[in-house]
């Protein structure tokens, strides 16, 4: 049975969300009746029946066949089709909606065990824009031995970087999932490692534009690993720079923008309707080398909580977010206490407090196609009120064979 049985495992998972949803879970407790007892119902089934962080792997991007084959030169596909709903109504965001396909298509080569090589064009088309919206080149040189992969060129990027929603957008994979630099990661049972750099916008001598780098960190050990059980403690930061030296025409100011994350995170996986169930907890940050007035604060922090339950039916995932003055360069625009609406540019809440639930489905249609449909109301505890997004997406990843050891 490993260290403890089930029991005293529910017992200590129970005691962990007690502690660490004792201030928010009071805060519901006074609002409308109607809103307490489906959400503090809902927290509570999470913690007593119920990894914690959403599953994206749906919306991984392929990093090519995983093949010893040598000399192998494949077709490779990695499509989606998606159609997002973002009902908002706060005045710090704007409601819109995102229709339309993404189609990279790429050749791959095998060059031997473990280097590789790709190349081909990105396509995304957004319905109701004429052509394209974007259309782009790919090309990747990767290294692959054991649980270490390394990529120069285009990255697995986006969603494959396993960020929290508040330093990393889940928006992110439908309007700008490419990244373009250098990748080195290490996987295996215990630990996930991803470090990177994604070059976005370079400059030449006297160019009227900043130089845009970001990168990161995503890191999770597992401190304890048992048949059924798990603890571990993720941390994870990005970085974001817009300046240069030889942009003589910009006046715009430098800055250097950090967004950082640690907490733990305790999974179990059971038999039974309930497949799975996890805990999780972040303290985030905000920061770094900000000129006065550039943004609406300089600095800030977070507190983000989570409860997940995977089932054969739907998952389900409650979160909190209660952040203060807290700004994130990648990060969910509902997660922000300065504006990200149009309309409404000037607006802030210094004091952001919201509740989350998702409902998350995927299901495959048969190899390679899978269809993930998703609903996420959330309400501003602080009397912001209550909006939703939901979507639905179909992707596709696949490819064959062009040719074999004969290259």
């Amino acid at each position: 049975m490993g260290l403890f049985d089930k029991n005293s495992v529910l017992i200590s998972a129970n005691l962990l969300w007690v502690v660490i949803l004792c201030q928010p879970f009071i805060k519901l407790l006074v609002m409308s009746f109607f809103l307490r007892l489906i959400a503090g119902g809902l927290l509570l089934f999470l913690a007593f029946t119920a990894v914690a962080q959403q599953d994206n792997s749906a919306f991984y991007l392929s990093a090519g066949p995983d093949s010893a084959r040598q000399k192998t030169l494949s077709v490779q596909w990695d499509l989606m089709g998606y159609f997002k709903n973002n009902e908002y109504f706060a005045p710090t965001l704007d409601g819109y909606t995102l229709f339309g396909y993404q189609a990279p298509i790429a050749l791959h080569y095998q060059v031997n065990d473990h280097w590789s090589a790709l190349g081909g064009i990105y396509l995304q088309k957004d319905f109701g824009i004429e052509g394209f919206s974007t259309i782009d080149p790919l090309f990747s040189i990767r290294y692959k031995h054991g649980p270490w992969f390394a990529a120069f060129g285009t990255l697995d990027g986006s969603l494959d970087h396993r960020l929290i929603e508040p330093l990393y957008d889940f928006e992110r994979r439908l309007l700008n999932p490419l990244e373009n630099g250098m990748q080195f990661r290490y996987h295996d049972d215990r630990l996930f490692a991803d470090v990177w750099v994604d070059w976005q916008q370079a400059i030449v001598p006297g160019d009227d534009e900043q130089e845009i780098i970001t990168g990161g960190l995503s890191f999770s050990y597992k401190i304890v690993d048992m048949e059924r059980a798990s603890l571990s403690v993720p941390v994870q930061l990005i970085l974001a720079h817009q300046g240069g030296q030889t942009n003589t025409a910009n006046t715009d100011p430098v800055f250097t923008l950090a967004n950082g994350a640690a907490g733990l995170d305790f999974r179990v996986r059971e038999k039974g309707f309930i497949s799975s169930w996890a805990v999780q907890s972040y303290a985030v940050m905000y920061g770094g080398n900000i000129p006065d007035g550039l943004f609406a604060y300089s600095s800030g922090a977070g507190l983000y909580v989570n409860a997940y339950a995977e089932s054969s039916v739907v998952d389900v995932m409650a979160s909190y977010w209660k952040g203060s003055e807290y700004i994130s360069y990648l990060g969910g625009d509902r997660y922000v206490s300065d504006s990200r609406s149009v309309v409404n540019p000037l607006a802030v809440e210094p004091d952001r407090e919201l509740f989350i639930l998702r409902f998350m489905k995927d299901v495959k249609l048969v190899d390679g196609i899978r269809l993930s449909a998703r609903a996420e109301p959330f309400w501003n505890l602080n009397g912001g009120g209550f909006d939703i997004n939901y979507g639905l997406y179909i992707l596709y990843d696949g490819g064959f064979r062009l040719a074999e050891n004969n290259l």
